[in-house]
């Protein structure tokens, strides 16, 4: 990729991450909000745990399962991000 291209590329990735840090901190000014934030996170890991109830087979090498573990893991890692980063505000 053309150096030219590259520096677009990058502006273009630094523009997506500006906006989403201010949709995100817009998302969570409130009270409220964070409280409906961590409410859907505990759904979604609810749900997450009940898929892996039902797909999980006799022994683990089930793709479905690596991918709901996967998933779990993912979730996982995003709630102890948001849970440091809300330390921090």
């Amino acid at each position: 990729m053309p150096e030219q291209d590259m520096n677009e590329h990058e502006k273009h990735a630094e523009e997506g991450q500006r906006r989403y840090q201010e949709w995100r901190n817009k998302l969570l000014s409130t009270p409220e909000n964070r409280k409906m934030y961590e409410e859907e996170g505990e759904k979604l890991d609810e749900w997450l745990a009940s898929e892996e109830r039902k797909t999980k087979p006799a022994h683990d090498s089930s793709r479905s399962h690596i991918a709901v573990s996967g998933s779990r893991s993912l979730v996982k890692s995003a709630k102890g991000l948001y849970a440091k980063k809300r330390g921090s505000d």
